[in-house]
């Protein structure tokens, strides 16, 4: 029998991600996030992330801010690997690496609304 376990918050961040989803909701977060400020990007819904190659963009968005990201954003058929986010060399969640470019930049995740 096999026995059900509860994943923790930290094991369904690593498990899930690599979706063009998640690849354009970053941009849409980084690009709101960096307005009028260097390393900003442009805003890509799913499908535009499916079938055109934004990742370097968004990953330069990222690194402005201090998050080294590597993104797989799959293919139009097929999801990628999970994202992997890390800040100083350790592998973080994607919350974490969202409240650290807010901070970055000067905001606090509890006085923004994404």
């Amino acid at each position: 029998m096999v026995e059900n376990k509860k994943l923790s918050d930290e094991s369904l961040n690593s498990v899930s991600g690599g979706t063009a989803y998640e690849t354009s909701q970053d941009s849409v977060f980084l690009h709101n996030l960096l307005v009028g400020k260097p390393g900003q990007c442009q805003k890509y819904g799913e499908f535009r992330i499916r079938a055109e190659d934004h990742s370097a963009e968004i990953q330069k968005a990222w690194e402005s801010v201090g998050v080294d990201a590597t993104l797989y954003s799959g293919s139009l058929f097929a999801d990628g690997p999970a994202n992997v986010y890390k800040i100083g060399g350790k592998t973080v969640s994607r919350e974490d690496a969202i409240k650290h470019a807010m901070k970055v930049v000067g905001y606090h995740p509890e006085e923004w609304s994404f």
